[in-house]
């Protein structure tokens, strides 16, 4: 789990961290209720982090990642046997997690007979392999959920089931209701990213955070997570290791198209026409202009002369409003 080293501007997420440090403490079970995106996955792993487990097996499931018919066998393992195929005995992840933690996410997808089966482990501490009614196993796995549902919904969730799991509920609020945080979160996260692609010298100009407040964030965190990765990627691909406003902009307008045209494809924005013309206009001002967008792109005045193929001192002479006929 990477280093978790944030300290949130707004006072709901400083609330909600306190809560989590409390109950981190605790063996109990937690349950993280948001909208899509909106950091629970990333709010348990800190918990995780804080718990006297953490130095134990952590593990994330997502329950709408797996079907019916391979769910208890996923959580609970199987003895040989069990089923066609099942040529021998499997440990599921609930023996995996033994003495750790055990993340359930998405538990809305649970049908409420699985509801049971995991409000029995709450009860009794113990399971039994797919196949295997007779021999219970003692495992000792700390359980932490999340959802995007209402708890109250009983048309998804069994209400001795919701008793059980809802006496730590902490409710994790859209992006937009904090949105004084993003400029912390976007650095926590442009750093971890960087670090996984091994980009140590990529940076984000500081101008990307006026664009980024200013996006609505439907997608919340999960969003920001991908606009940021996306980022990286191209200027990586473009050989710069500058994050600019201008390549925000660009991968902003592209989700907001696919989202548009409900499009599975990646989507090639079209690049605006940089150069506005007029009659008034003298070549100097053209290239001034080329110049200005080229730097607005990448950021730098050596990247900028290395894509032009112009010498630097010409980009700065230009951006300086300065006249050079030598290009």
């Amino acid at each position: 789990m990477h280093k978790f080293n944030i300290y949130f501007n707004s006072s709901v997420m400083r609330r909600i961290i306190k809560r989590i440090e409390l109950l981190a403490k605790a063996n109990w079970c937690v349950t993280f209720v948001g909208p899509p995106g909106s950091g629970k996955s990333f709010l348990a792993e800190y918990l995780a982090l804080k718990s006297p487990r953490s130095k134990n097996y952590y593990l994330k499931i997502s329950c709408g990642n797996l079907s019916e018919v391979n769910l208890l066998d996923e959580l609970f393992g199987h003895v040989k046997g069990a089923f066609t195929g099942a040529d021998s005995d499997r440990k599921g992840v609930f023996e995996e997690c033994d003495k750790g933690i055990l993340f359930l996410d998405e538990i809305h997808f649970l049908k409420k007979d699985k509801q049971g089966v995991i409000l029995q482990y709450l009860d009794d501490k113990i399971i039994y392999k797919f196949g295997d009614k007779r021999h219970p196993i003692n495992v000792d796995v700390r359980l932490i959920f999340a959802t995007n549902e209402d708890l109250n919904n009983r048309e998804i969730f069994r209400k001795d089931f919701v008793d059980r799991i809802s006496t730590s509920v902490i409710k994790v609020p859209p992006l937009k209701d904090h949105i004084e945080d993003l400029p912390i979160l976007a650095v926590y996260f442009f750093d971890k990213f960087k670090e996984e692609v091994n980009a140590p010298e990529m940076n984000i100009l500081d101008d990307c955070f006026k664009v980024l407040m200013e996006h609505e964030w439907s997608g919340n965190i999960r969003e920001l997570q991908s606009v940021l990765k996306d980022a990286i990627i191209r200027a990586m691909e473009e050989g710069s290791n500058n994050i600019t406003p201008f390549l925000i902009k660009e991968i902003l307008k592209e989700k907001a198209q696919l989202e548009t045209t409900n499009c599975n494809c990646r989507f090639k924005a079209e690049e605006k026409p940089f150069l506005s013309f007029s009659p008034n206009k003298s070549l100097e001002d053209y290239k001034r202009e080329i110049i200005k967008y080229y730097y607005e792109r990448y950021g730098n005045k050596s990247e900028v002369a290395r894509k032009l193929k112009i010498h630097r001192r010409t980009v700065s002479r230009l951006l300086d409003g300065e006249k050079y006929s030598n290009w």
